[in-house]
């Protein structure tokens, strides 16, 4: 074997090591263990995510059916007494307002959580392109992280349009829109 081809003799790839005497194996397997723990760690973040979009998923919809049972009794009071529409009106004015805005807090910070996502998907691809360099096949020993889509396609893409967090908000928005629509109509039905 030449001298040339000696991985011992070649210069260590591995950005941490400062040693003179380094064995250039070594450090490469030192390397492929700091990128397993912290391919761990992304995992973990990950899970944390999908545990926190998963709350507040469950706090939007408890919010909202709160809101619309009250908004639901409201209008049967109105229409069993049927006149003195104005605070009727206020109130319902009042609900769908909360309504709209609880569910653009939630848009706001339900964004926030799938940016974070994809961050630590960036992350992800990132260290498995490491390894990759290192020699490791692709499909070496790592999983891909829990909900984490790594060979999206445009498909993929167009799918993921549709997850949970990207449209309940909106769908509540619509639904409080229609409420105020609806009831206003209905005020102008009863008084024809």
């Amino acid at each position: 074997m030449s001298e040339k081809n000696n991985p011992i003799d070649e210069e260590c790839k591995f950005e941490e090591c400062k040693s003179e005497a380094c064995k250039f194996e070594k450090c490469k397997l030192k390397q492929r263990k700091l990128i397993e723990a912290r391919i761990k760690e992304i995992r973990e973040l990950n899970n944390q995510e999908n545990d926190l979009i998963n709350h507040r998923l469950t706090w939007l919809g408890l919010t909202q059916a709160l809101l619309v049972n009250a908004f639901i009794g409201v209008v049967d009071k109105y229409m069993k007494d049927g006149e003195h529409f104005i605070p009727y009106l206020c109130i319902v004015i009042a609900l769908t307002t909360i309504g709209i805005l609880i569910s653009c807090s939630f848009r706001k910070s339900l964004n926030l959580a799938h940016t974070a996502l994809n961050h630590l998907k960036n992350l992800y691809v990132d260290l498995r392109k490491k390894l990759k360099e290192m020699g490791y096949s692709e499909d070496y020993e790592f999983p891909l992280a829990i909900g984490l889509f790594c060979n999206e396609n445009e498909k993929d893409q167009q799918e993921r349009a549709f997850e949970p967090w990207k449209v309940m908000p909106m769908l509540f928005i619509i639904l409080w829109i229609a409420f105020i629509v609806v009831f206003t109509l209905l005020f102008a039905i009863l008084k024809i």
